[in-house]
């Protein structure tokens, strides 16, 4: 037989090939083993040229993916990887990626990209229900990203955008969706918080990790993970005081005192405004209400009701 013949094509017809095969593959939103029949069938169709190496890398995908079903029928290996996936497209290592994520994100004049923001995040994170939840998981992906080595990109990112533009913005009404998704990770934090309180369970072992393996110098994995978290943590909030003192000092330079008390006036309203609504939502999830959307109900009701004084 004749060697077929290819010929060069959109590469928005390929993606778009590939939305609707994986739209009829069973499995196709959730399971990698989908994904690699789907792609056999394209390639009948077009001409894939990977490394000889995918094939075991996918193999093994599919083996742990089927031993992770088994535990789980509901496993969903794209929502696992998801986190990771979002991490390292937040801390690029090569000129071409810093250069993409800077242009993502950031004007020329250092403004936000706000717009592009919100359709990456509409794309990437669920939809609340029509009570309005919001996603409370977002801010854990970045936790420790910012002090570490791999984000040197997202640093000098944070380090050049104009801080009294974002403030502006994030007072404004254009930014409710973003001061919603802080306040539900902030209630995330806080319910924690009320969780392990009320259990009572806060005993040595349960601080540094209960059941960790211990060797025989007594040092325990548990408390390893724990110092590296609490060093992590200590290194970040260094690179946020820097970085904010460069910017305090910048908007003093360009905006002088004046600039400096109404970006900061602007910015306790919003610090104050996230706090409330999470700690809200946290008490009143705290207090065993069916779910998240009463308490949402629970905190519009409030905020609704005039002052008796």
């Amino acid at each position: 037989a004749n060697p077929p013949i290819y010929v060069d094509c959109d590469f928005d017809e390929v993606v778009a090939a590939v939305e609707v095969q994986m739209q009829e593959e069973e499995g196709g939103k959730s399971r990698f083993s989908a994904m690699a029949s789907g792609l056999e069938k394209l390639s009948w169709r077009y001409l894939m040229l990977t490394p000889s190496y995918i094939i075991l890398i996918t193999r093994t995908f599919m083996t742990l993916e089927g031993l992770a079903e088994k535990v789980d029928p509901n496993f969903n290996i794209y929502t696992a990887a998801f986190p990771v996936a979002v991490r390292r497209a937040l801390s690029p290592q090569t000129r071409e990626a810093r250069d993409a994520l800077r242009q993502t994100v950031l004007r020329d004049g250092g403004q936000v990209r706000w717009d592009k923001l919100e359709q990456l995040v509409a794309d990437t994170e669920g939809t609340g229900d029509e009570d309005g939840g919001e996603s409370e998981g977002g801010f854990d992906v970045m936790s420790g990203l910012l002090g570490s080595s791999e984000g040197a990109a997202l640093r000098r990112i944070a380090y050049d955008l104009d801080l009294q533009a974002c403030v502006h913005y994030l007072a404004s009404k254009r930014a409710k969706p973003w001061r919603r998704r802080a306040a539900a990770w902030v209630s995330g934090q806080l319910a924690t918080q009320f969780s392990s309180f009320s259990s009572g369970s806060r005993s040595r072992n349960a601080r540094h990790g209960s059941g960790s393996f211990e060797g025989g110098s007594g040092f325990t994995v548990g408390s390893t993970k724990q110092v590296e978290g609490d060093h992590s943590r200590q290194r970040e909030k260094r690179v946020v005081k820097l970085l904010l003192l460069q910017h305090w000092r910048r908007v003093l330079g360009t905006g002088g005192v004046l600039g400096v008390a109404i970006s900061s006036l602007l910015l306790t309203s919003i610090l104050g405004r996230v706090l409330l609504r999470g700690a809200a939502i946290a008490i009143v999830s705290a207090l065993a209400l069916p779910s998240s959307s009463a308490a949402l109900k629970l905190w519009r009701r409030i905020r609704r009701k005039p002052s008796s004084s």
